[in-house]
């Protein structure tokens, strides 16, 4: 294996400050890492066993995806009747719902549409507005499409947004079975009880395309449980129960939460088996007011045997509150989760976990803890993510923490400039192939858990081993002596020359001086300015695409990669 190191990106990176947004690692710490690019550098000159210990991260998987919605062609033809509905110009009468006569409402629209049959869709195509009709129950075989132009009917999901709202009194939608939501703005949904913009109980629709903002549950009424950690009112915006499987792609969520709940973006419980991926989560908080630690999960949450996909999602400044785990994503109680090819950066947990917190075993009081499963009914993968800048209250996880008889894969991932980097507790592992430049804790065992394995991995930060493992064929910090004059000092750091934020895609366009980029090529690259982080979406040559606002920023800093 050959691994190059773009030092062209990176050099810069030793003037940058805190990781997390709160303490600040001295010139030292970043002379360190410096040596360590060096090391990737000199690593040509390496025997062939110790070239096989080195990992490199898997950006081609970035460079080929785009996150977050995107306008689709609806197949129209597919369906065997299309109806319109139009706010702004249409009639609710039972001889309307044409594309030239839409109907007005969707309320209406759904009470006058027949099932065409068991098999044959319909779809029903919303024209730009806001659509304030809260609480909708969609119905079987029916397919919801918005961002249409009320006249023409073209559609372009941003510039005719098509908005559903429970204007801060109602949960949004209810879904049904093999339906698909896609291309609308669900905003303000609120609800005392699970999944304030929509509710998936043991119903798998397609979710695609839409944003969610503002929406959130409320704690459930004298909410002051015996014990901690109790389910409450989960989803922020999307509650999967009751064995829903769900494909929720391509869509951004943003400032959902929940008072006291686990998940304020997506929530999955009692075997649900969603599929997430490709969407984008900025700065939801579960916990904002939760005395009894039931939050877990800033982001997202997989809990009681809940089998979720989590894959290609960026996820960045989500936060957990209230003594929580996990900013950006939680899983627990025998939940198998994937998580694959995600980008987790600058989020927070105020208990463990600043990213990531999996876990095996539930926390209980009232009854014993459940016997460890068979690995063929629980085994957790984390292979392929990037974590950067997240942090935890504690400082020892800021990464992540796997706890709690815990057993799986972690694999390919590369986790740096996190406040606390990887704690791995008392489970069952297989740690492989990982770039972990931030501390490492190994702490902890239980009968009837065999040894973790660490195998091929690059670890500058501390390796503390407090637990029985078996290592072997791993490049560990002070083992090498780094070749400074390998070092180009060339930088990957811009002026910015003009920078534009989109309210309707919550993206900032930053246009770069001295720039020259292949086209797509810095797609998941994780960007710093000033006290903020970020991650590109897209770029073009002199030009980039990052998530979040950046309108007021005057210089840019691209972090490295490895390939």
């Amino acid at each position: 294996m050959r691994v190059r190191f773009a030092w062209e990106a990176y050099s810069d990176c030793i003037r940058l400050g805190r990781v997390g947004g709160q303490a600040q690692m001295g010139p030292l710490i970043w002379a360190l890492l410096a040596g360590l690019l060096a090391l990737f550098l000199s690593v040509a000159g390496c025997s062939r066993q110790d070239m096989n210990a080195v990992p490199n991260y898997d950006w081609a998987f970035w460079r080929e995806r785009l996150v977050g919605p995107a306008t689709e062609e609806v197949p129209l033809r597919e369906y065997a009747k299309v109806h319109y509905v139009s706010v702004s110009g249409g009639e609710d009468r039972p001889d309307a719902g044409s594309r030239e006569r839409p109907w007005r409402t969707l309320r209406y629209a759904l009470q006058r549409i027949e099932p065409e049959g068991t098999s044959r869709r319909v779809a029903l195509l919303v024209a730009q507005g806001t659509y304030a009709e809260a609480p909708l129950h969609l119905i079987p075989l029916v397919d919801l499409f918005g961002g249409f132009h009320p006249e023409t009917w073209e559609r372009d999901i941003f510039r005719h947004r098509t908005m559903l709202t429970g204007e801060g009194v109602n949960r949004i939608l209810v879904a049904t079975n093999g339906v698909r939501i896609d291309g609308f703005v669900l905003a303000d949904g609120k609800v005392r009880g699970k999944g304030a913009a929509v509710l998936c109980e043991g119903v798998s629709p397609i979710i695609s395309n839409n944003t969610f903002i503002r929406n959130g549950t409320l704690k459930p009424m004298d909410w002051n449980p015996k014990f901690l950690h109790q389910t409450a009112n989960d989803g922020g915006a999307i509650y999967c129960g009751e064995g829903a499987a769900p494909i929720i792609r391509n869509n951004l969520f943003i400032g959902n939460t929940t008072e006291a709940g686990r998940g304020a973006g997506v929530a999955c419980h009692g075997g649900a088996r969603a599929r997430i991926m490709f969407n984008a989560f900025l700065n939801n908080t579960a916990g904002l007011d939760d005395p009894k630690r039931s939050s877990d999960g800033g982001a997202i949450s997989a809990f009681d045997h809940s089998p979720v996909l989590v894959q290609g999602n960026v996820l960045i400044g989500n936060r957990a509150m209230g003594t929580n785990d996990a900013g950006g994503i939680f899983a627990a109680l025998w939940s198998s989760v994937t998580i694959d090819h995600n980008i987790l950066v600058d989020n927070y947990g105020d208990d463990d976990g600043g990213a990531l917190f999996v876990g095996g075993q539930e926390h209980r009081y009232d009854r014993p803890l459940d016997p460890l499963p068979p690995a063929e009914e629980f085994f957790v993968r984390v292979s392929n993510n990037l974590f950067v800048a997240n942090a935890n209250r504690s400082r020892n996880s800021g990464a992540f923490r796997i706890t709690m008889e815990s057993r799986g894969l972690v694999e390919g991932n590369f986790v740096a400039l996190n406040d606390g980097g990887a704690y791995f507790e008392r489970s069952e592992l297989t740690i492989r192939r990982n770039v972990i430049l931030d501390n490492v804790l190994l702490v902890e065992t239980k009968q009837g858990l065999r040894p973790s394995i660490l195998e091929g991995n690059l670890i500058w930060g501390e390796l503390r081993l407090e637990a029985p493992a078996e290592l072997s064929n791993n490049l560990l910090r002070g083992q090498w002596r780094p070749s400074p004059d390998r070092l180009n000092d060339r930088r990957l750091s811009f002026p910015v020359l003009a920078a534009t934020y989109s309210r309707t895609r919550m993206t900032t366009r930053i246009l770069l001086a001295g720039a020259n980029f292949d086209e797509g090529k810095l797609r998941g690259r994780v960007v710093h300015a000033g006290d903020r982080w970020g991650v590109v979406r897209d770029n073009g040559r002199v030009d980039i695409e990052v998530w979040g606002d950046f309108a007021r920023v005057t210089s840019v800093e691209v972090l490295p990669y490895f390939e």
